[in-house]
């Protein structure tokens, strides 16, 4: 797997080719693709997401829709779509087998609800986050305040 390590380096060089060639440059955007893929390898599927429609974008712009190069992003960005898809199927078998109050449940539900506010999808993302709520007061009592 990828390391913080190996994130934070992608994040400093995407930053200075985005200062010297700019937002568009192709040099630019081949890192911010890398940095995506670094994202998607983590879980961090809204990152990985908002860079890979970035790249898309610059790549049809700069290449045009069917160049190799663009129909790639647009694979990872599909993949990073199906990732996010797994991991709702993943976190209803953990409630299956967990339950509801489960730290690990309670957790996810909240990381979950936070991806779907970052990708402006607000209806979910409050579904989740009465879930996570009602969850986390079963857990820690109705007694117990932040």
């Amino acid at each position: 797997g990828y390391s913080s390590e190996a994130e934070e380096m992608e994040i400093q060089v995407l930053d200075t080719r985005k200062k010297f060639l700019g937002e568009e440059h192709l040099d630019t955007t081949f890192i911010m693709g890398n940095l995506a893929c670094t994202y998607s390898d983590r879980g961090k599927y809204t990152e990985a997401e908002k860079l890979f429609i970035q790249v898309v974008d610059v790549s049809k712009k700069n290449l045009g829709e069917e160049h190799p190069a663009t129909i790639l992003t647009m694979g990872n960005l599909a993949s990073t779509y199906e990732a996010q898809k797994l991991e709702i199927q993943v976190l209803d078998i953990k409630r299956k087998i967990l339950g509801e109050e489960h730290p690990k449940i309670i957790l996810a539900l909240e990381n979950l609800a936070s991806t779907y506010s970052h990708l402006g999808k607000y209806s979910e993302e409050e579904t989740l986050q009465i879930q996570f709520l009602d969850a986390r007061k079963k857990s820690l009592g109705k007694e117990y305040c932040d």
